[in-house]
């Protein structure tokens, strides 16, 4: 069975994509939100995908969106759609 779709807005998630440090906005958009293991890996998943980019913060921002599980999908969604500061 599918997840249910889930729908992001695009302007949004690319201003995240190239305006925000994966390394600190992945501790911002989790806080809170997983258990203290979870952020653990999330964090070293995201140093992992700008390691594995070479530094680019876009790629890796790509590559973790990619990684994630649906509940933590959900979460990042969430947090984009409504995040004033992206609009």
């Amino acid at each position: 069975m599918n997840p249910p779709p889930m729908f992001v807005d695009i302007r949004k998630l690319l201003r995240l994509q190239y305006n925000r440090s994966i390394d600190s906005e992945v501790l911002k958009i989790y806080s809170g939100k997983v258990d203290a293991d979870m952020q653990d890996w999330l964090a070293r998943k995201a140093a992992y995908c700008l390691l594995k980019g070479d530094g680019d913060n876009a790629y890796a921002w790509i590559e973790f969106i990619l990684a994630l599980d649906i509940d933590n999908t959900k979460i990042i969604v969430d947090y984009i759609n409504g995040n004033q500061d992206l609009s």
